[in-house]
């Protein structure tokens, strides 16, 4: 999917080379409960591969 979402300009990226937190396992979910309100005013990206 994501191969043909380039190939049609409907995705892009970018290299990143700050903070990055996979919320996807229960201790790193668990981590983002008291970091993430610390950077409530700054900018954020989340991606959902399950769409839940």
């Amino acid at each position: 999917m994501f191969p043909r979402l380039v190939e049609s300009g409907r995705l892009g990226g970018r290299i990143y080379s700050g903070f990055f937190l996979d919320i996807g396992l229960p201790e790193t979910y668990k981590a983002a409960q008291t970091r993430l309100p610390k950077w409530q005013k700054r900018s954020a990206v989340f991606l959902d591969r399950d769409d839940c």
